[in-house]
């Protein structure tokens, strides 16, 4: 597999497996497809879901990299990617 398909699976993966999450019910005291929070709606979830997707591509690549010994695992970063990610 070619690591540009790696990493499009590895970010299409996380990104349905937090759809899916996201879309379990029921989930008593949560959000979920059929139950809204004020401050929360089922769609927030979804597109945080796809919102996650480049950081989650940013930190395969990494890892990818790391286990070629092209990177130090301190400098991957993850403290950034998941802040990226909550940006997004």
């Amino acid at each position: 597999m070619k690591l540009k398909d790696l990493i499009e699976h590895v970010r299409t993966s996380a990104q349905l497996a937090a759809v899916l999450e996201a879309s379990g019910w029921p989930k008593p005291g949560n959000v979920h497809r059929t139950i809204d929070h004020s401050d929360a709606r089922y769609e927030h979830f979804l597109a945080g879901s796809i919102a996650l997707g480049s950081s989650i591509g940013e930190a395969a690549l990494k890892g990818y990299m790391v286990a070629q010994g092209r990177l130090s695992i301190s400098k991957i970063g993850v403290g950034k990617l998941v802040k990226k990610a909550v940006q997004a």
